[in-house]
C-alpha cells in the first residue's frame, strides 16, 4: 500500500513544482478563510446602506457591492463572498508579479503573504464596502499590469476600471481623468481605436456622476463631518466657510459629538434627510433648519472650492493623518477580530513600500527595459495619491476606514516595484520588440522569427 501511494504523492510535487500558483492560490484561500471562518459577521450603523441595491437616482450607495451582498442574500455568504472575490484577485496579482523577477516563487509568496495580512484580511467580516473596494484595486492593479506586459487584452482592465470607478464616490476622482484621456485621444486620432473606449468610460462616468447626485444624502452628512471637525474648530477656515454663506448661528462651534436621530425636530430631520442607519452629528442640531438649507444648496460645492483654492491646507490635512491612516498603530478604531497567522508585521510601515514603489518607478525608466510598466507604476502612485486627498478632504471622520483601500494599494505598487527593481523575468511584449534589430523602422509590426532575444537555436537545441 505505501508503494502504491508514492506515484501518485511524486506527480503531486512534481505538480507543484512545476506549477505552483494554482495550488498557492488555493491555500490562499484556504487560509483566509479560516481566518474568519466561525466568527459571527459585523454590522454597523451604516451597513444597511450598503443592502440597499439601486442602479440609477437616488442611492444610499454606489451598485457594486449591494449587488454582490443581494446575490450572497445572508451575513454568512457576503463574508464567503469576500474572501472568494479577494482570493481570486490576490492570486490574479501574484499571477501577474511572479513573471517579472528571476525568483517567481518568491514574488508569489510576498504577493500572497501581503494579502494574508489583517489589515487586509479582517474587512472580510464587516458587512461593508472596504472588503470588496480592496478587492477591486488589487484586480485593477492586476489587471493593469497585465495590459501594460502585454499579457492581455484591454477589456478586463476596461471592465475593472469601472467597477472600482463606482464602488464609491471617490473612486471616481480615478475613473474621470481616465475618460477625459481617452476621449482627448478619440478627438485627435478620430479613430475606433480610441473612440470605442471613450464612449464607453464616458458613459461609466456620466453614470458614476449620476449616482453622486442621487446620493446627495451621504454627501450632505460628510459636509456635516467636516463642519464639525475641521471647519469650527480652526479659526481662519471658519470665516472663510462664513464669508461663502455658511450661517453661524449662536452654540455651533461649541457643538460636539452626536444626537439621536429621533431627538432632531421634524423639519429639520426632513431637510437633513440622514442616510439609513446614521446618527446625526451634534451640529446639525445647533446649525438648525438655517444651516440644513445652506448645506444642502451649498454644502459640497464650498467645501470643493475650499480645497481647489487651498491646496497647502488640503495637503496639509492629508499629510497630519497619512502616518495615522495609512500604517494605524492598531485595529481599535474598528473591532473586527481576525484569527490566524501573525502577518501584521509584514504590512510595515507605508513609507517603506512607497520608497519601493518610487525605486521601481525610477528602475523601469533608467533601465529602458520596462517602460510600459514603468508609466502604468507611476500613474496608478498618482491615482492613489489623488484618492488619498479626495478621501481625507471630503470626509470628516472615520479617516483610517476610508483610506484602508489606499493603504493596502500602497503595498501592492510596492510589491510590483520591488519586482521592477529586481534584474530578470520577462519583459513586455513592445519592450522585446524595441531590443530587436530594426526596430525602429518596424514598430507596430510584426515580429520576425527567429531574430528576437528570447530564444536562438544552437547544436544542442534551443538557448533561453
Amino acid at each position: 500500500m505505501p508503494g502504491v501511494m508514492v506515484a501518485p504523492m511524486r506527480r503531486l510535487v512534481s505538480a507543484v513544482v512545476r506549477s505552483p500558483l494554482p495550488f498557492a492560490g488555493v491555500a490562499y484561500l484556504l487560509v483566509r478563510w479560516a481566518q474568519v471562518a466561525g466568527v459571527e459577521p459585523a454590522r454597523f450603523p451604516d451597513s444597511t446602506g450598503w443592502l440597499t441595491l439601486d442602479l440609477w437616482g437616488s442611492n444610499d450607495r454606489f451598485w457594486p457591492v449591494p449587488l454582490v451582498f443581494g446575490l450572497a442574500g445572508s451575513d454568512t455568504v457576503r463574508v464567503l463572498a469576500h474572501v472568494v472575490l479577494g482570493a481570486a484577485a490576490w492570486t490574479w496579482l501574484a499571477s501577474s508579479v511572479s513573471p517579472m523577477t528571476k525568483w517567481p516563487r518568491t514574488a508569489m509568496l510576498a504577493v500572497f503573504a501581503v494579502g494574508l495580512a489583517p489589515q487586509v484580511t479582517r474587512w472580510d467580516l464587516a458587512i461593508l464596502g472596504e472588503s470588496l473596494s480592496i478587492t477591486a484595486l488589487v484586480a485593477l492593479i492586476a489587471a493593469s499590469l497585465r495590459l501594460a506586459r502585454g499579457a492581455s487584452g484591454p477589456l478586463p482592465w476596461f471592465a475593472m476600471l469601472v467597477v472600482f470607478g463606482l464602488v464609491r464616490p471617490t473612486h471616481l476622482v480615478v475613473l474621470a481623468p481616465v475618460t477625459a484621456w481617452f476621449i482627448a485621444s478619440a478627438v485627435r486620432s478620430r479613430g475606433a481605436r480610441h473612440v470605442v473606449p471613450a464612449v464607453l468610460l464616458g458613459a461609466a462616468t456620466i453614470w458614476g456622476v449620476a449616482l453622486v447626485r442621487g446620493n446627495d444624502a451621504t454627501s450632505r452628512l460628510n459636509v456635516y463631518t467636516v463642519i464639525a471637525n475641521d471647519v469650527i474648530v480652526d479659526d481662519s477656515r471658519f470665516a472663510w466657510w462664513v464669508e461663502r454663506g455658511m450661517p453661524a448661528p449662536e452654540g455651533l462651534r461649541d457643538a460636539v459629538g452626536y444626537d439621536f436621530a429621533g431627538d432632531l425636530p421634524p423639519d429639520l430631520a426632513a431637510i437633513v434627510a440622514l442616510p439609513t442607519g446614521q446618527q446625526p452629528p451634534a451640529v446639525i442640531r445647533a446649525g438648525g433648519t438655517e444651516l440644513a438649507e445652506w448645506v444642502r444648496d451649498n454644502g459640497t460645492v464650498v467645501q470643493a472650492r475650499w480645497v481647489l483654492s487651498h491646496p497647502r491646507d488640503a495637503w496639509r490635512s492629508v499629510s497630519s493623518r497619512a502616518h495615522q491612516v495609512l500604517s494605524p498603530p492598531n485595529d481599535d478604531f474598528l473591532p473586527l477580530d481576525v484569527r490566524g497567522v501573525p502577518l501584521r508585521a509584514v504590512f510595515a510601515d507605508w513609507r517603506i513600500w512607497a520608497a519601493a514603489w518610487l525605486a521601481g518607478s525610477l528602475a523601469a525608466f533608467v533601465r529602458g527595459g520596462r517602460r510600459r510598466e514603468g508609466r502604468m507604476l507611476a500613474l496608478s502612485g498618482a491615482a492613489l495619491a489623488a484618492l488619498l486627498v479626495v478621501t481625507m478632504n471630503f470626509s470628516g471622520i472615520e479617516h483610517q476606514r476610508h483610506a484602508a483601500t489606499v493603504a493596502v494599494g500602497v503595498r501592492v505598487l510596492g510589491l510590483v516595484g520591488l519586482a521592477m527593481i529586481v534584474p530578470g523575468g520577462r519583459l513586455s511584449a513592445d519592450d522585446e520588440d524595441a531590443d530587436e534589430p530594426g526596430a525602429r523602422t518596424r514598430r507596430g509590426g510584426p515580429r520576425r522569427r527567429g531574430r528576437g532575444r528570447t530564444s536562438r537555436p544552437t547544436r544542442r537545441g534551443t538557448r533561453e
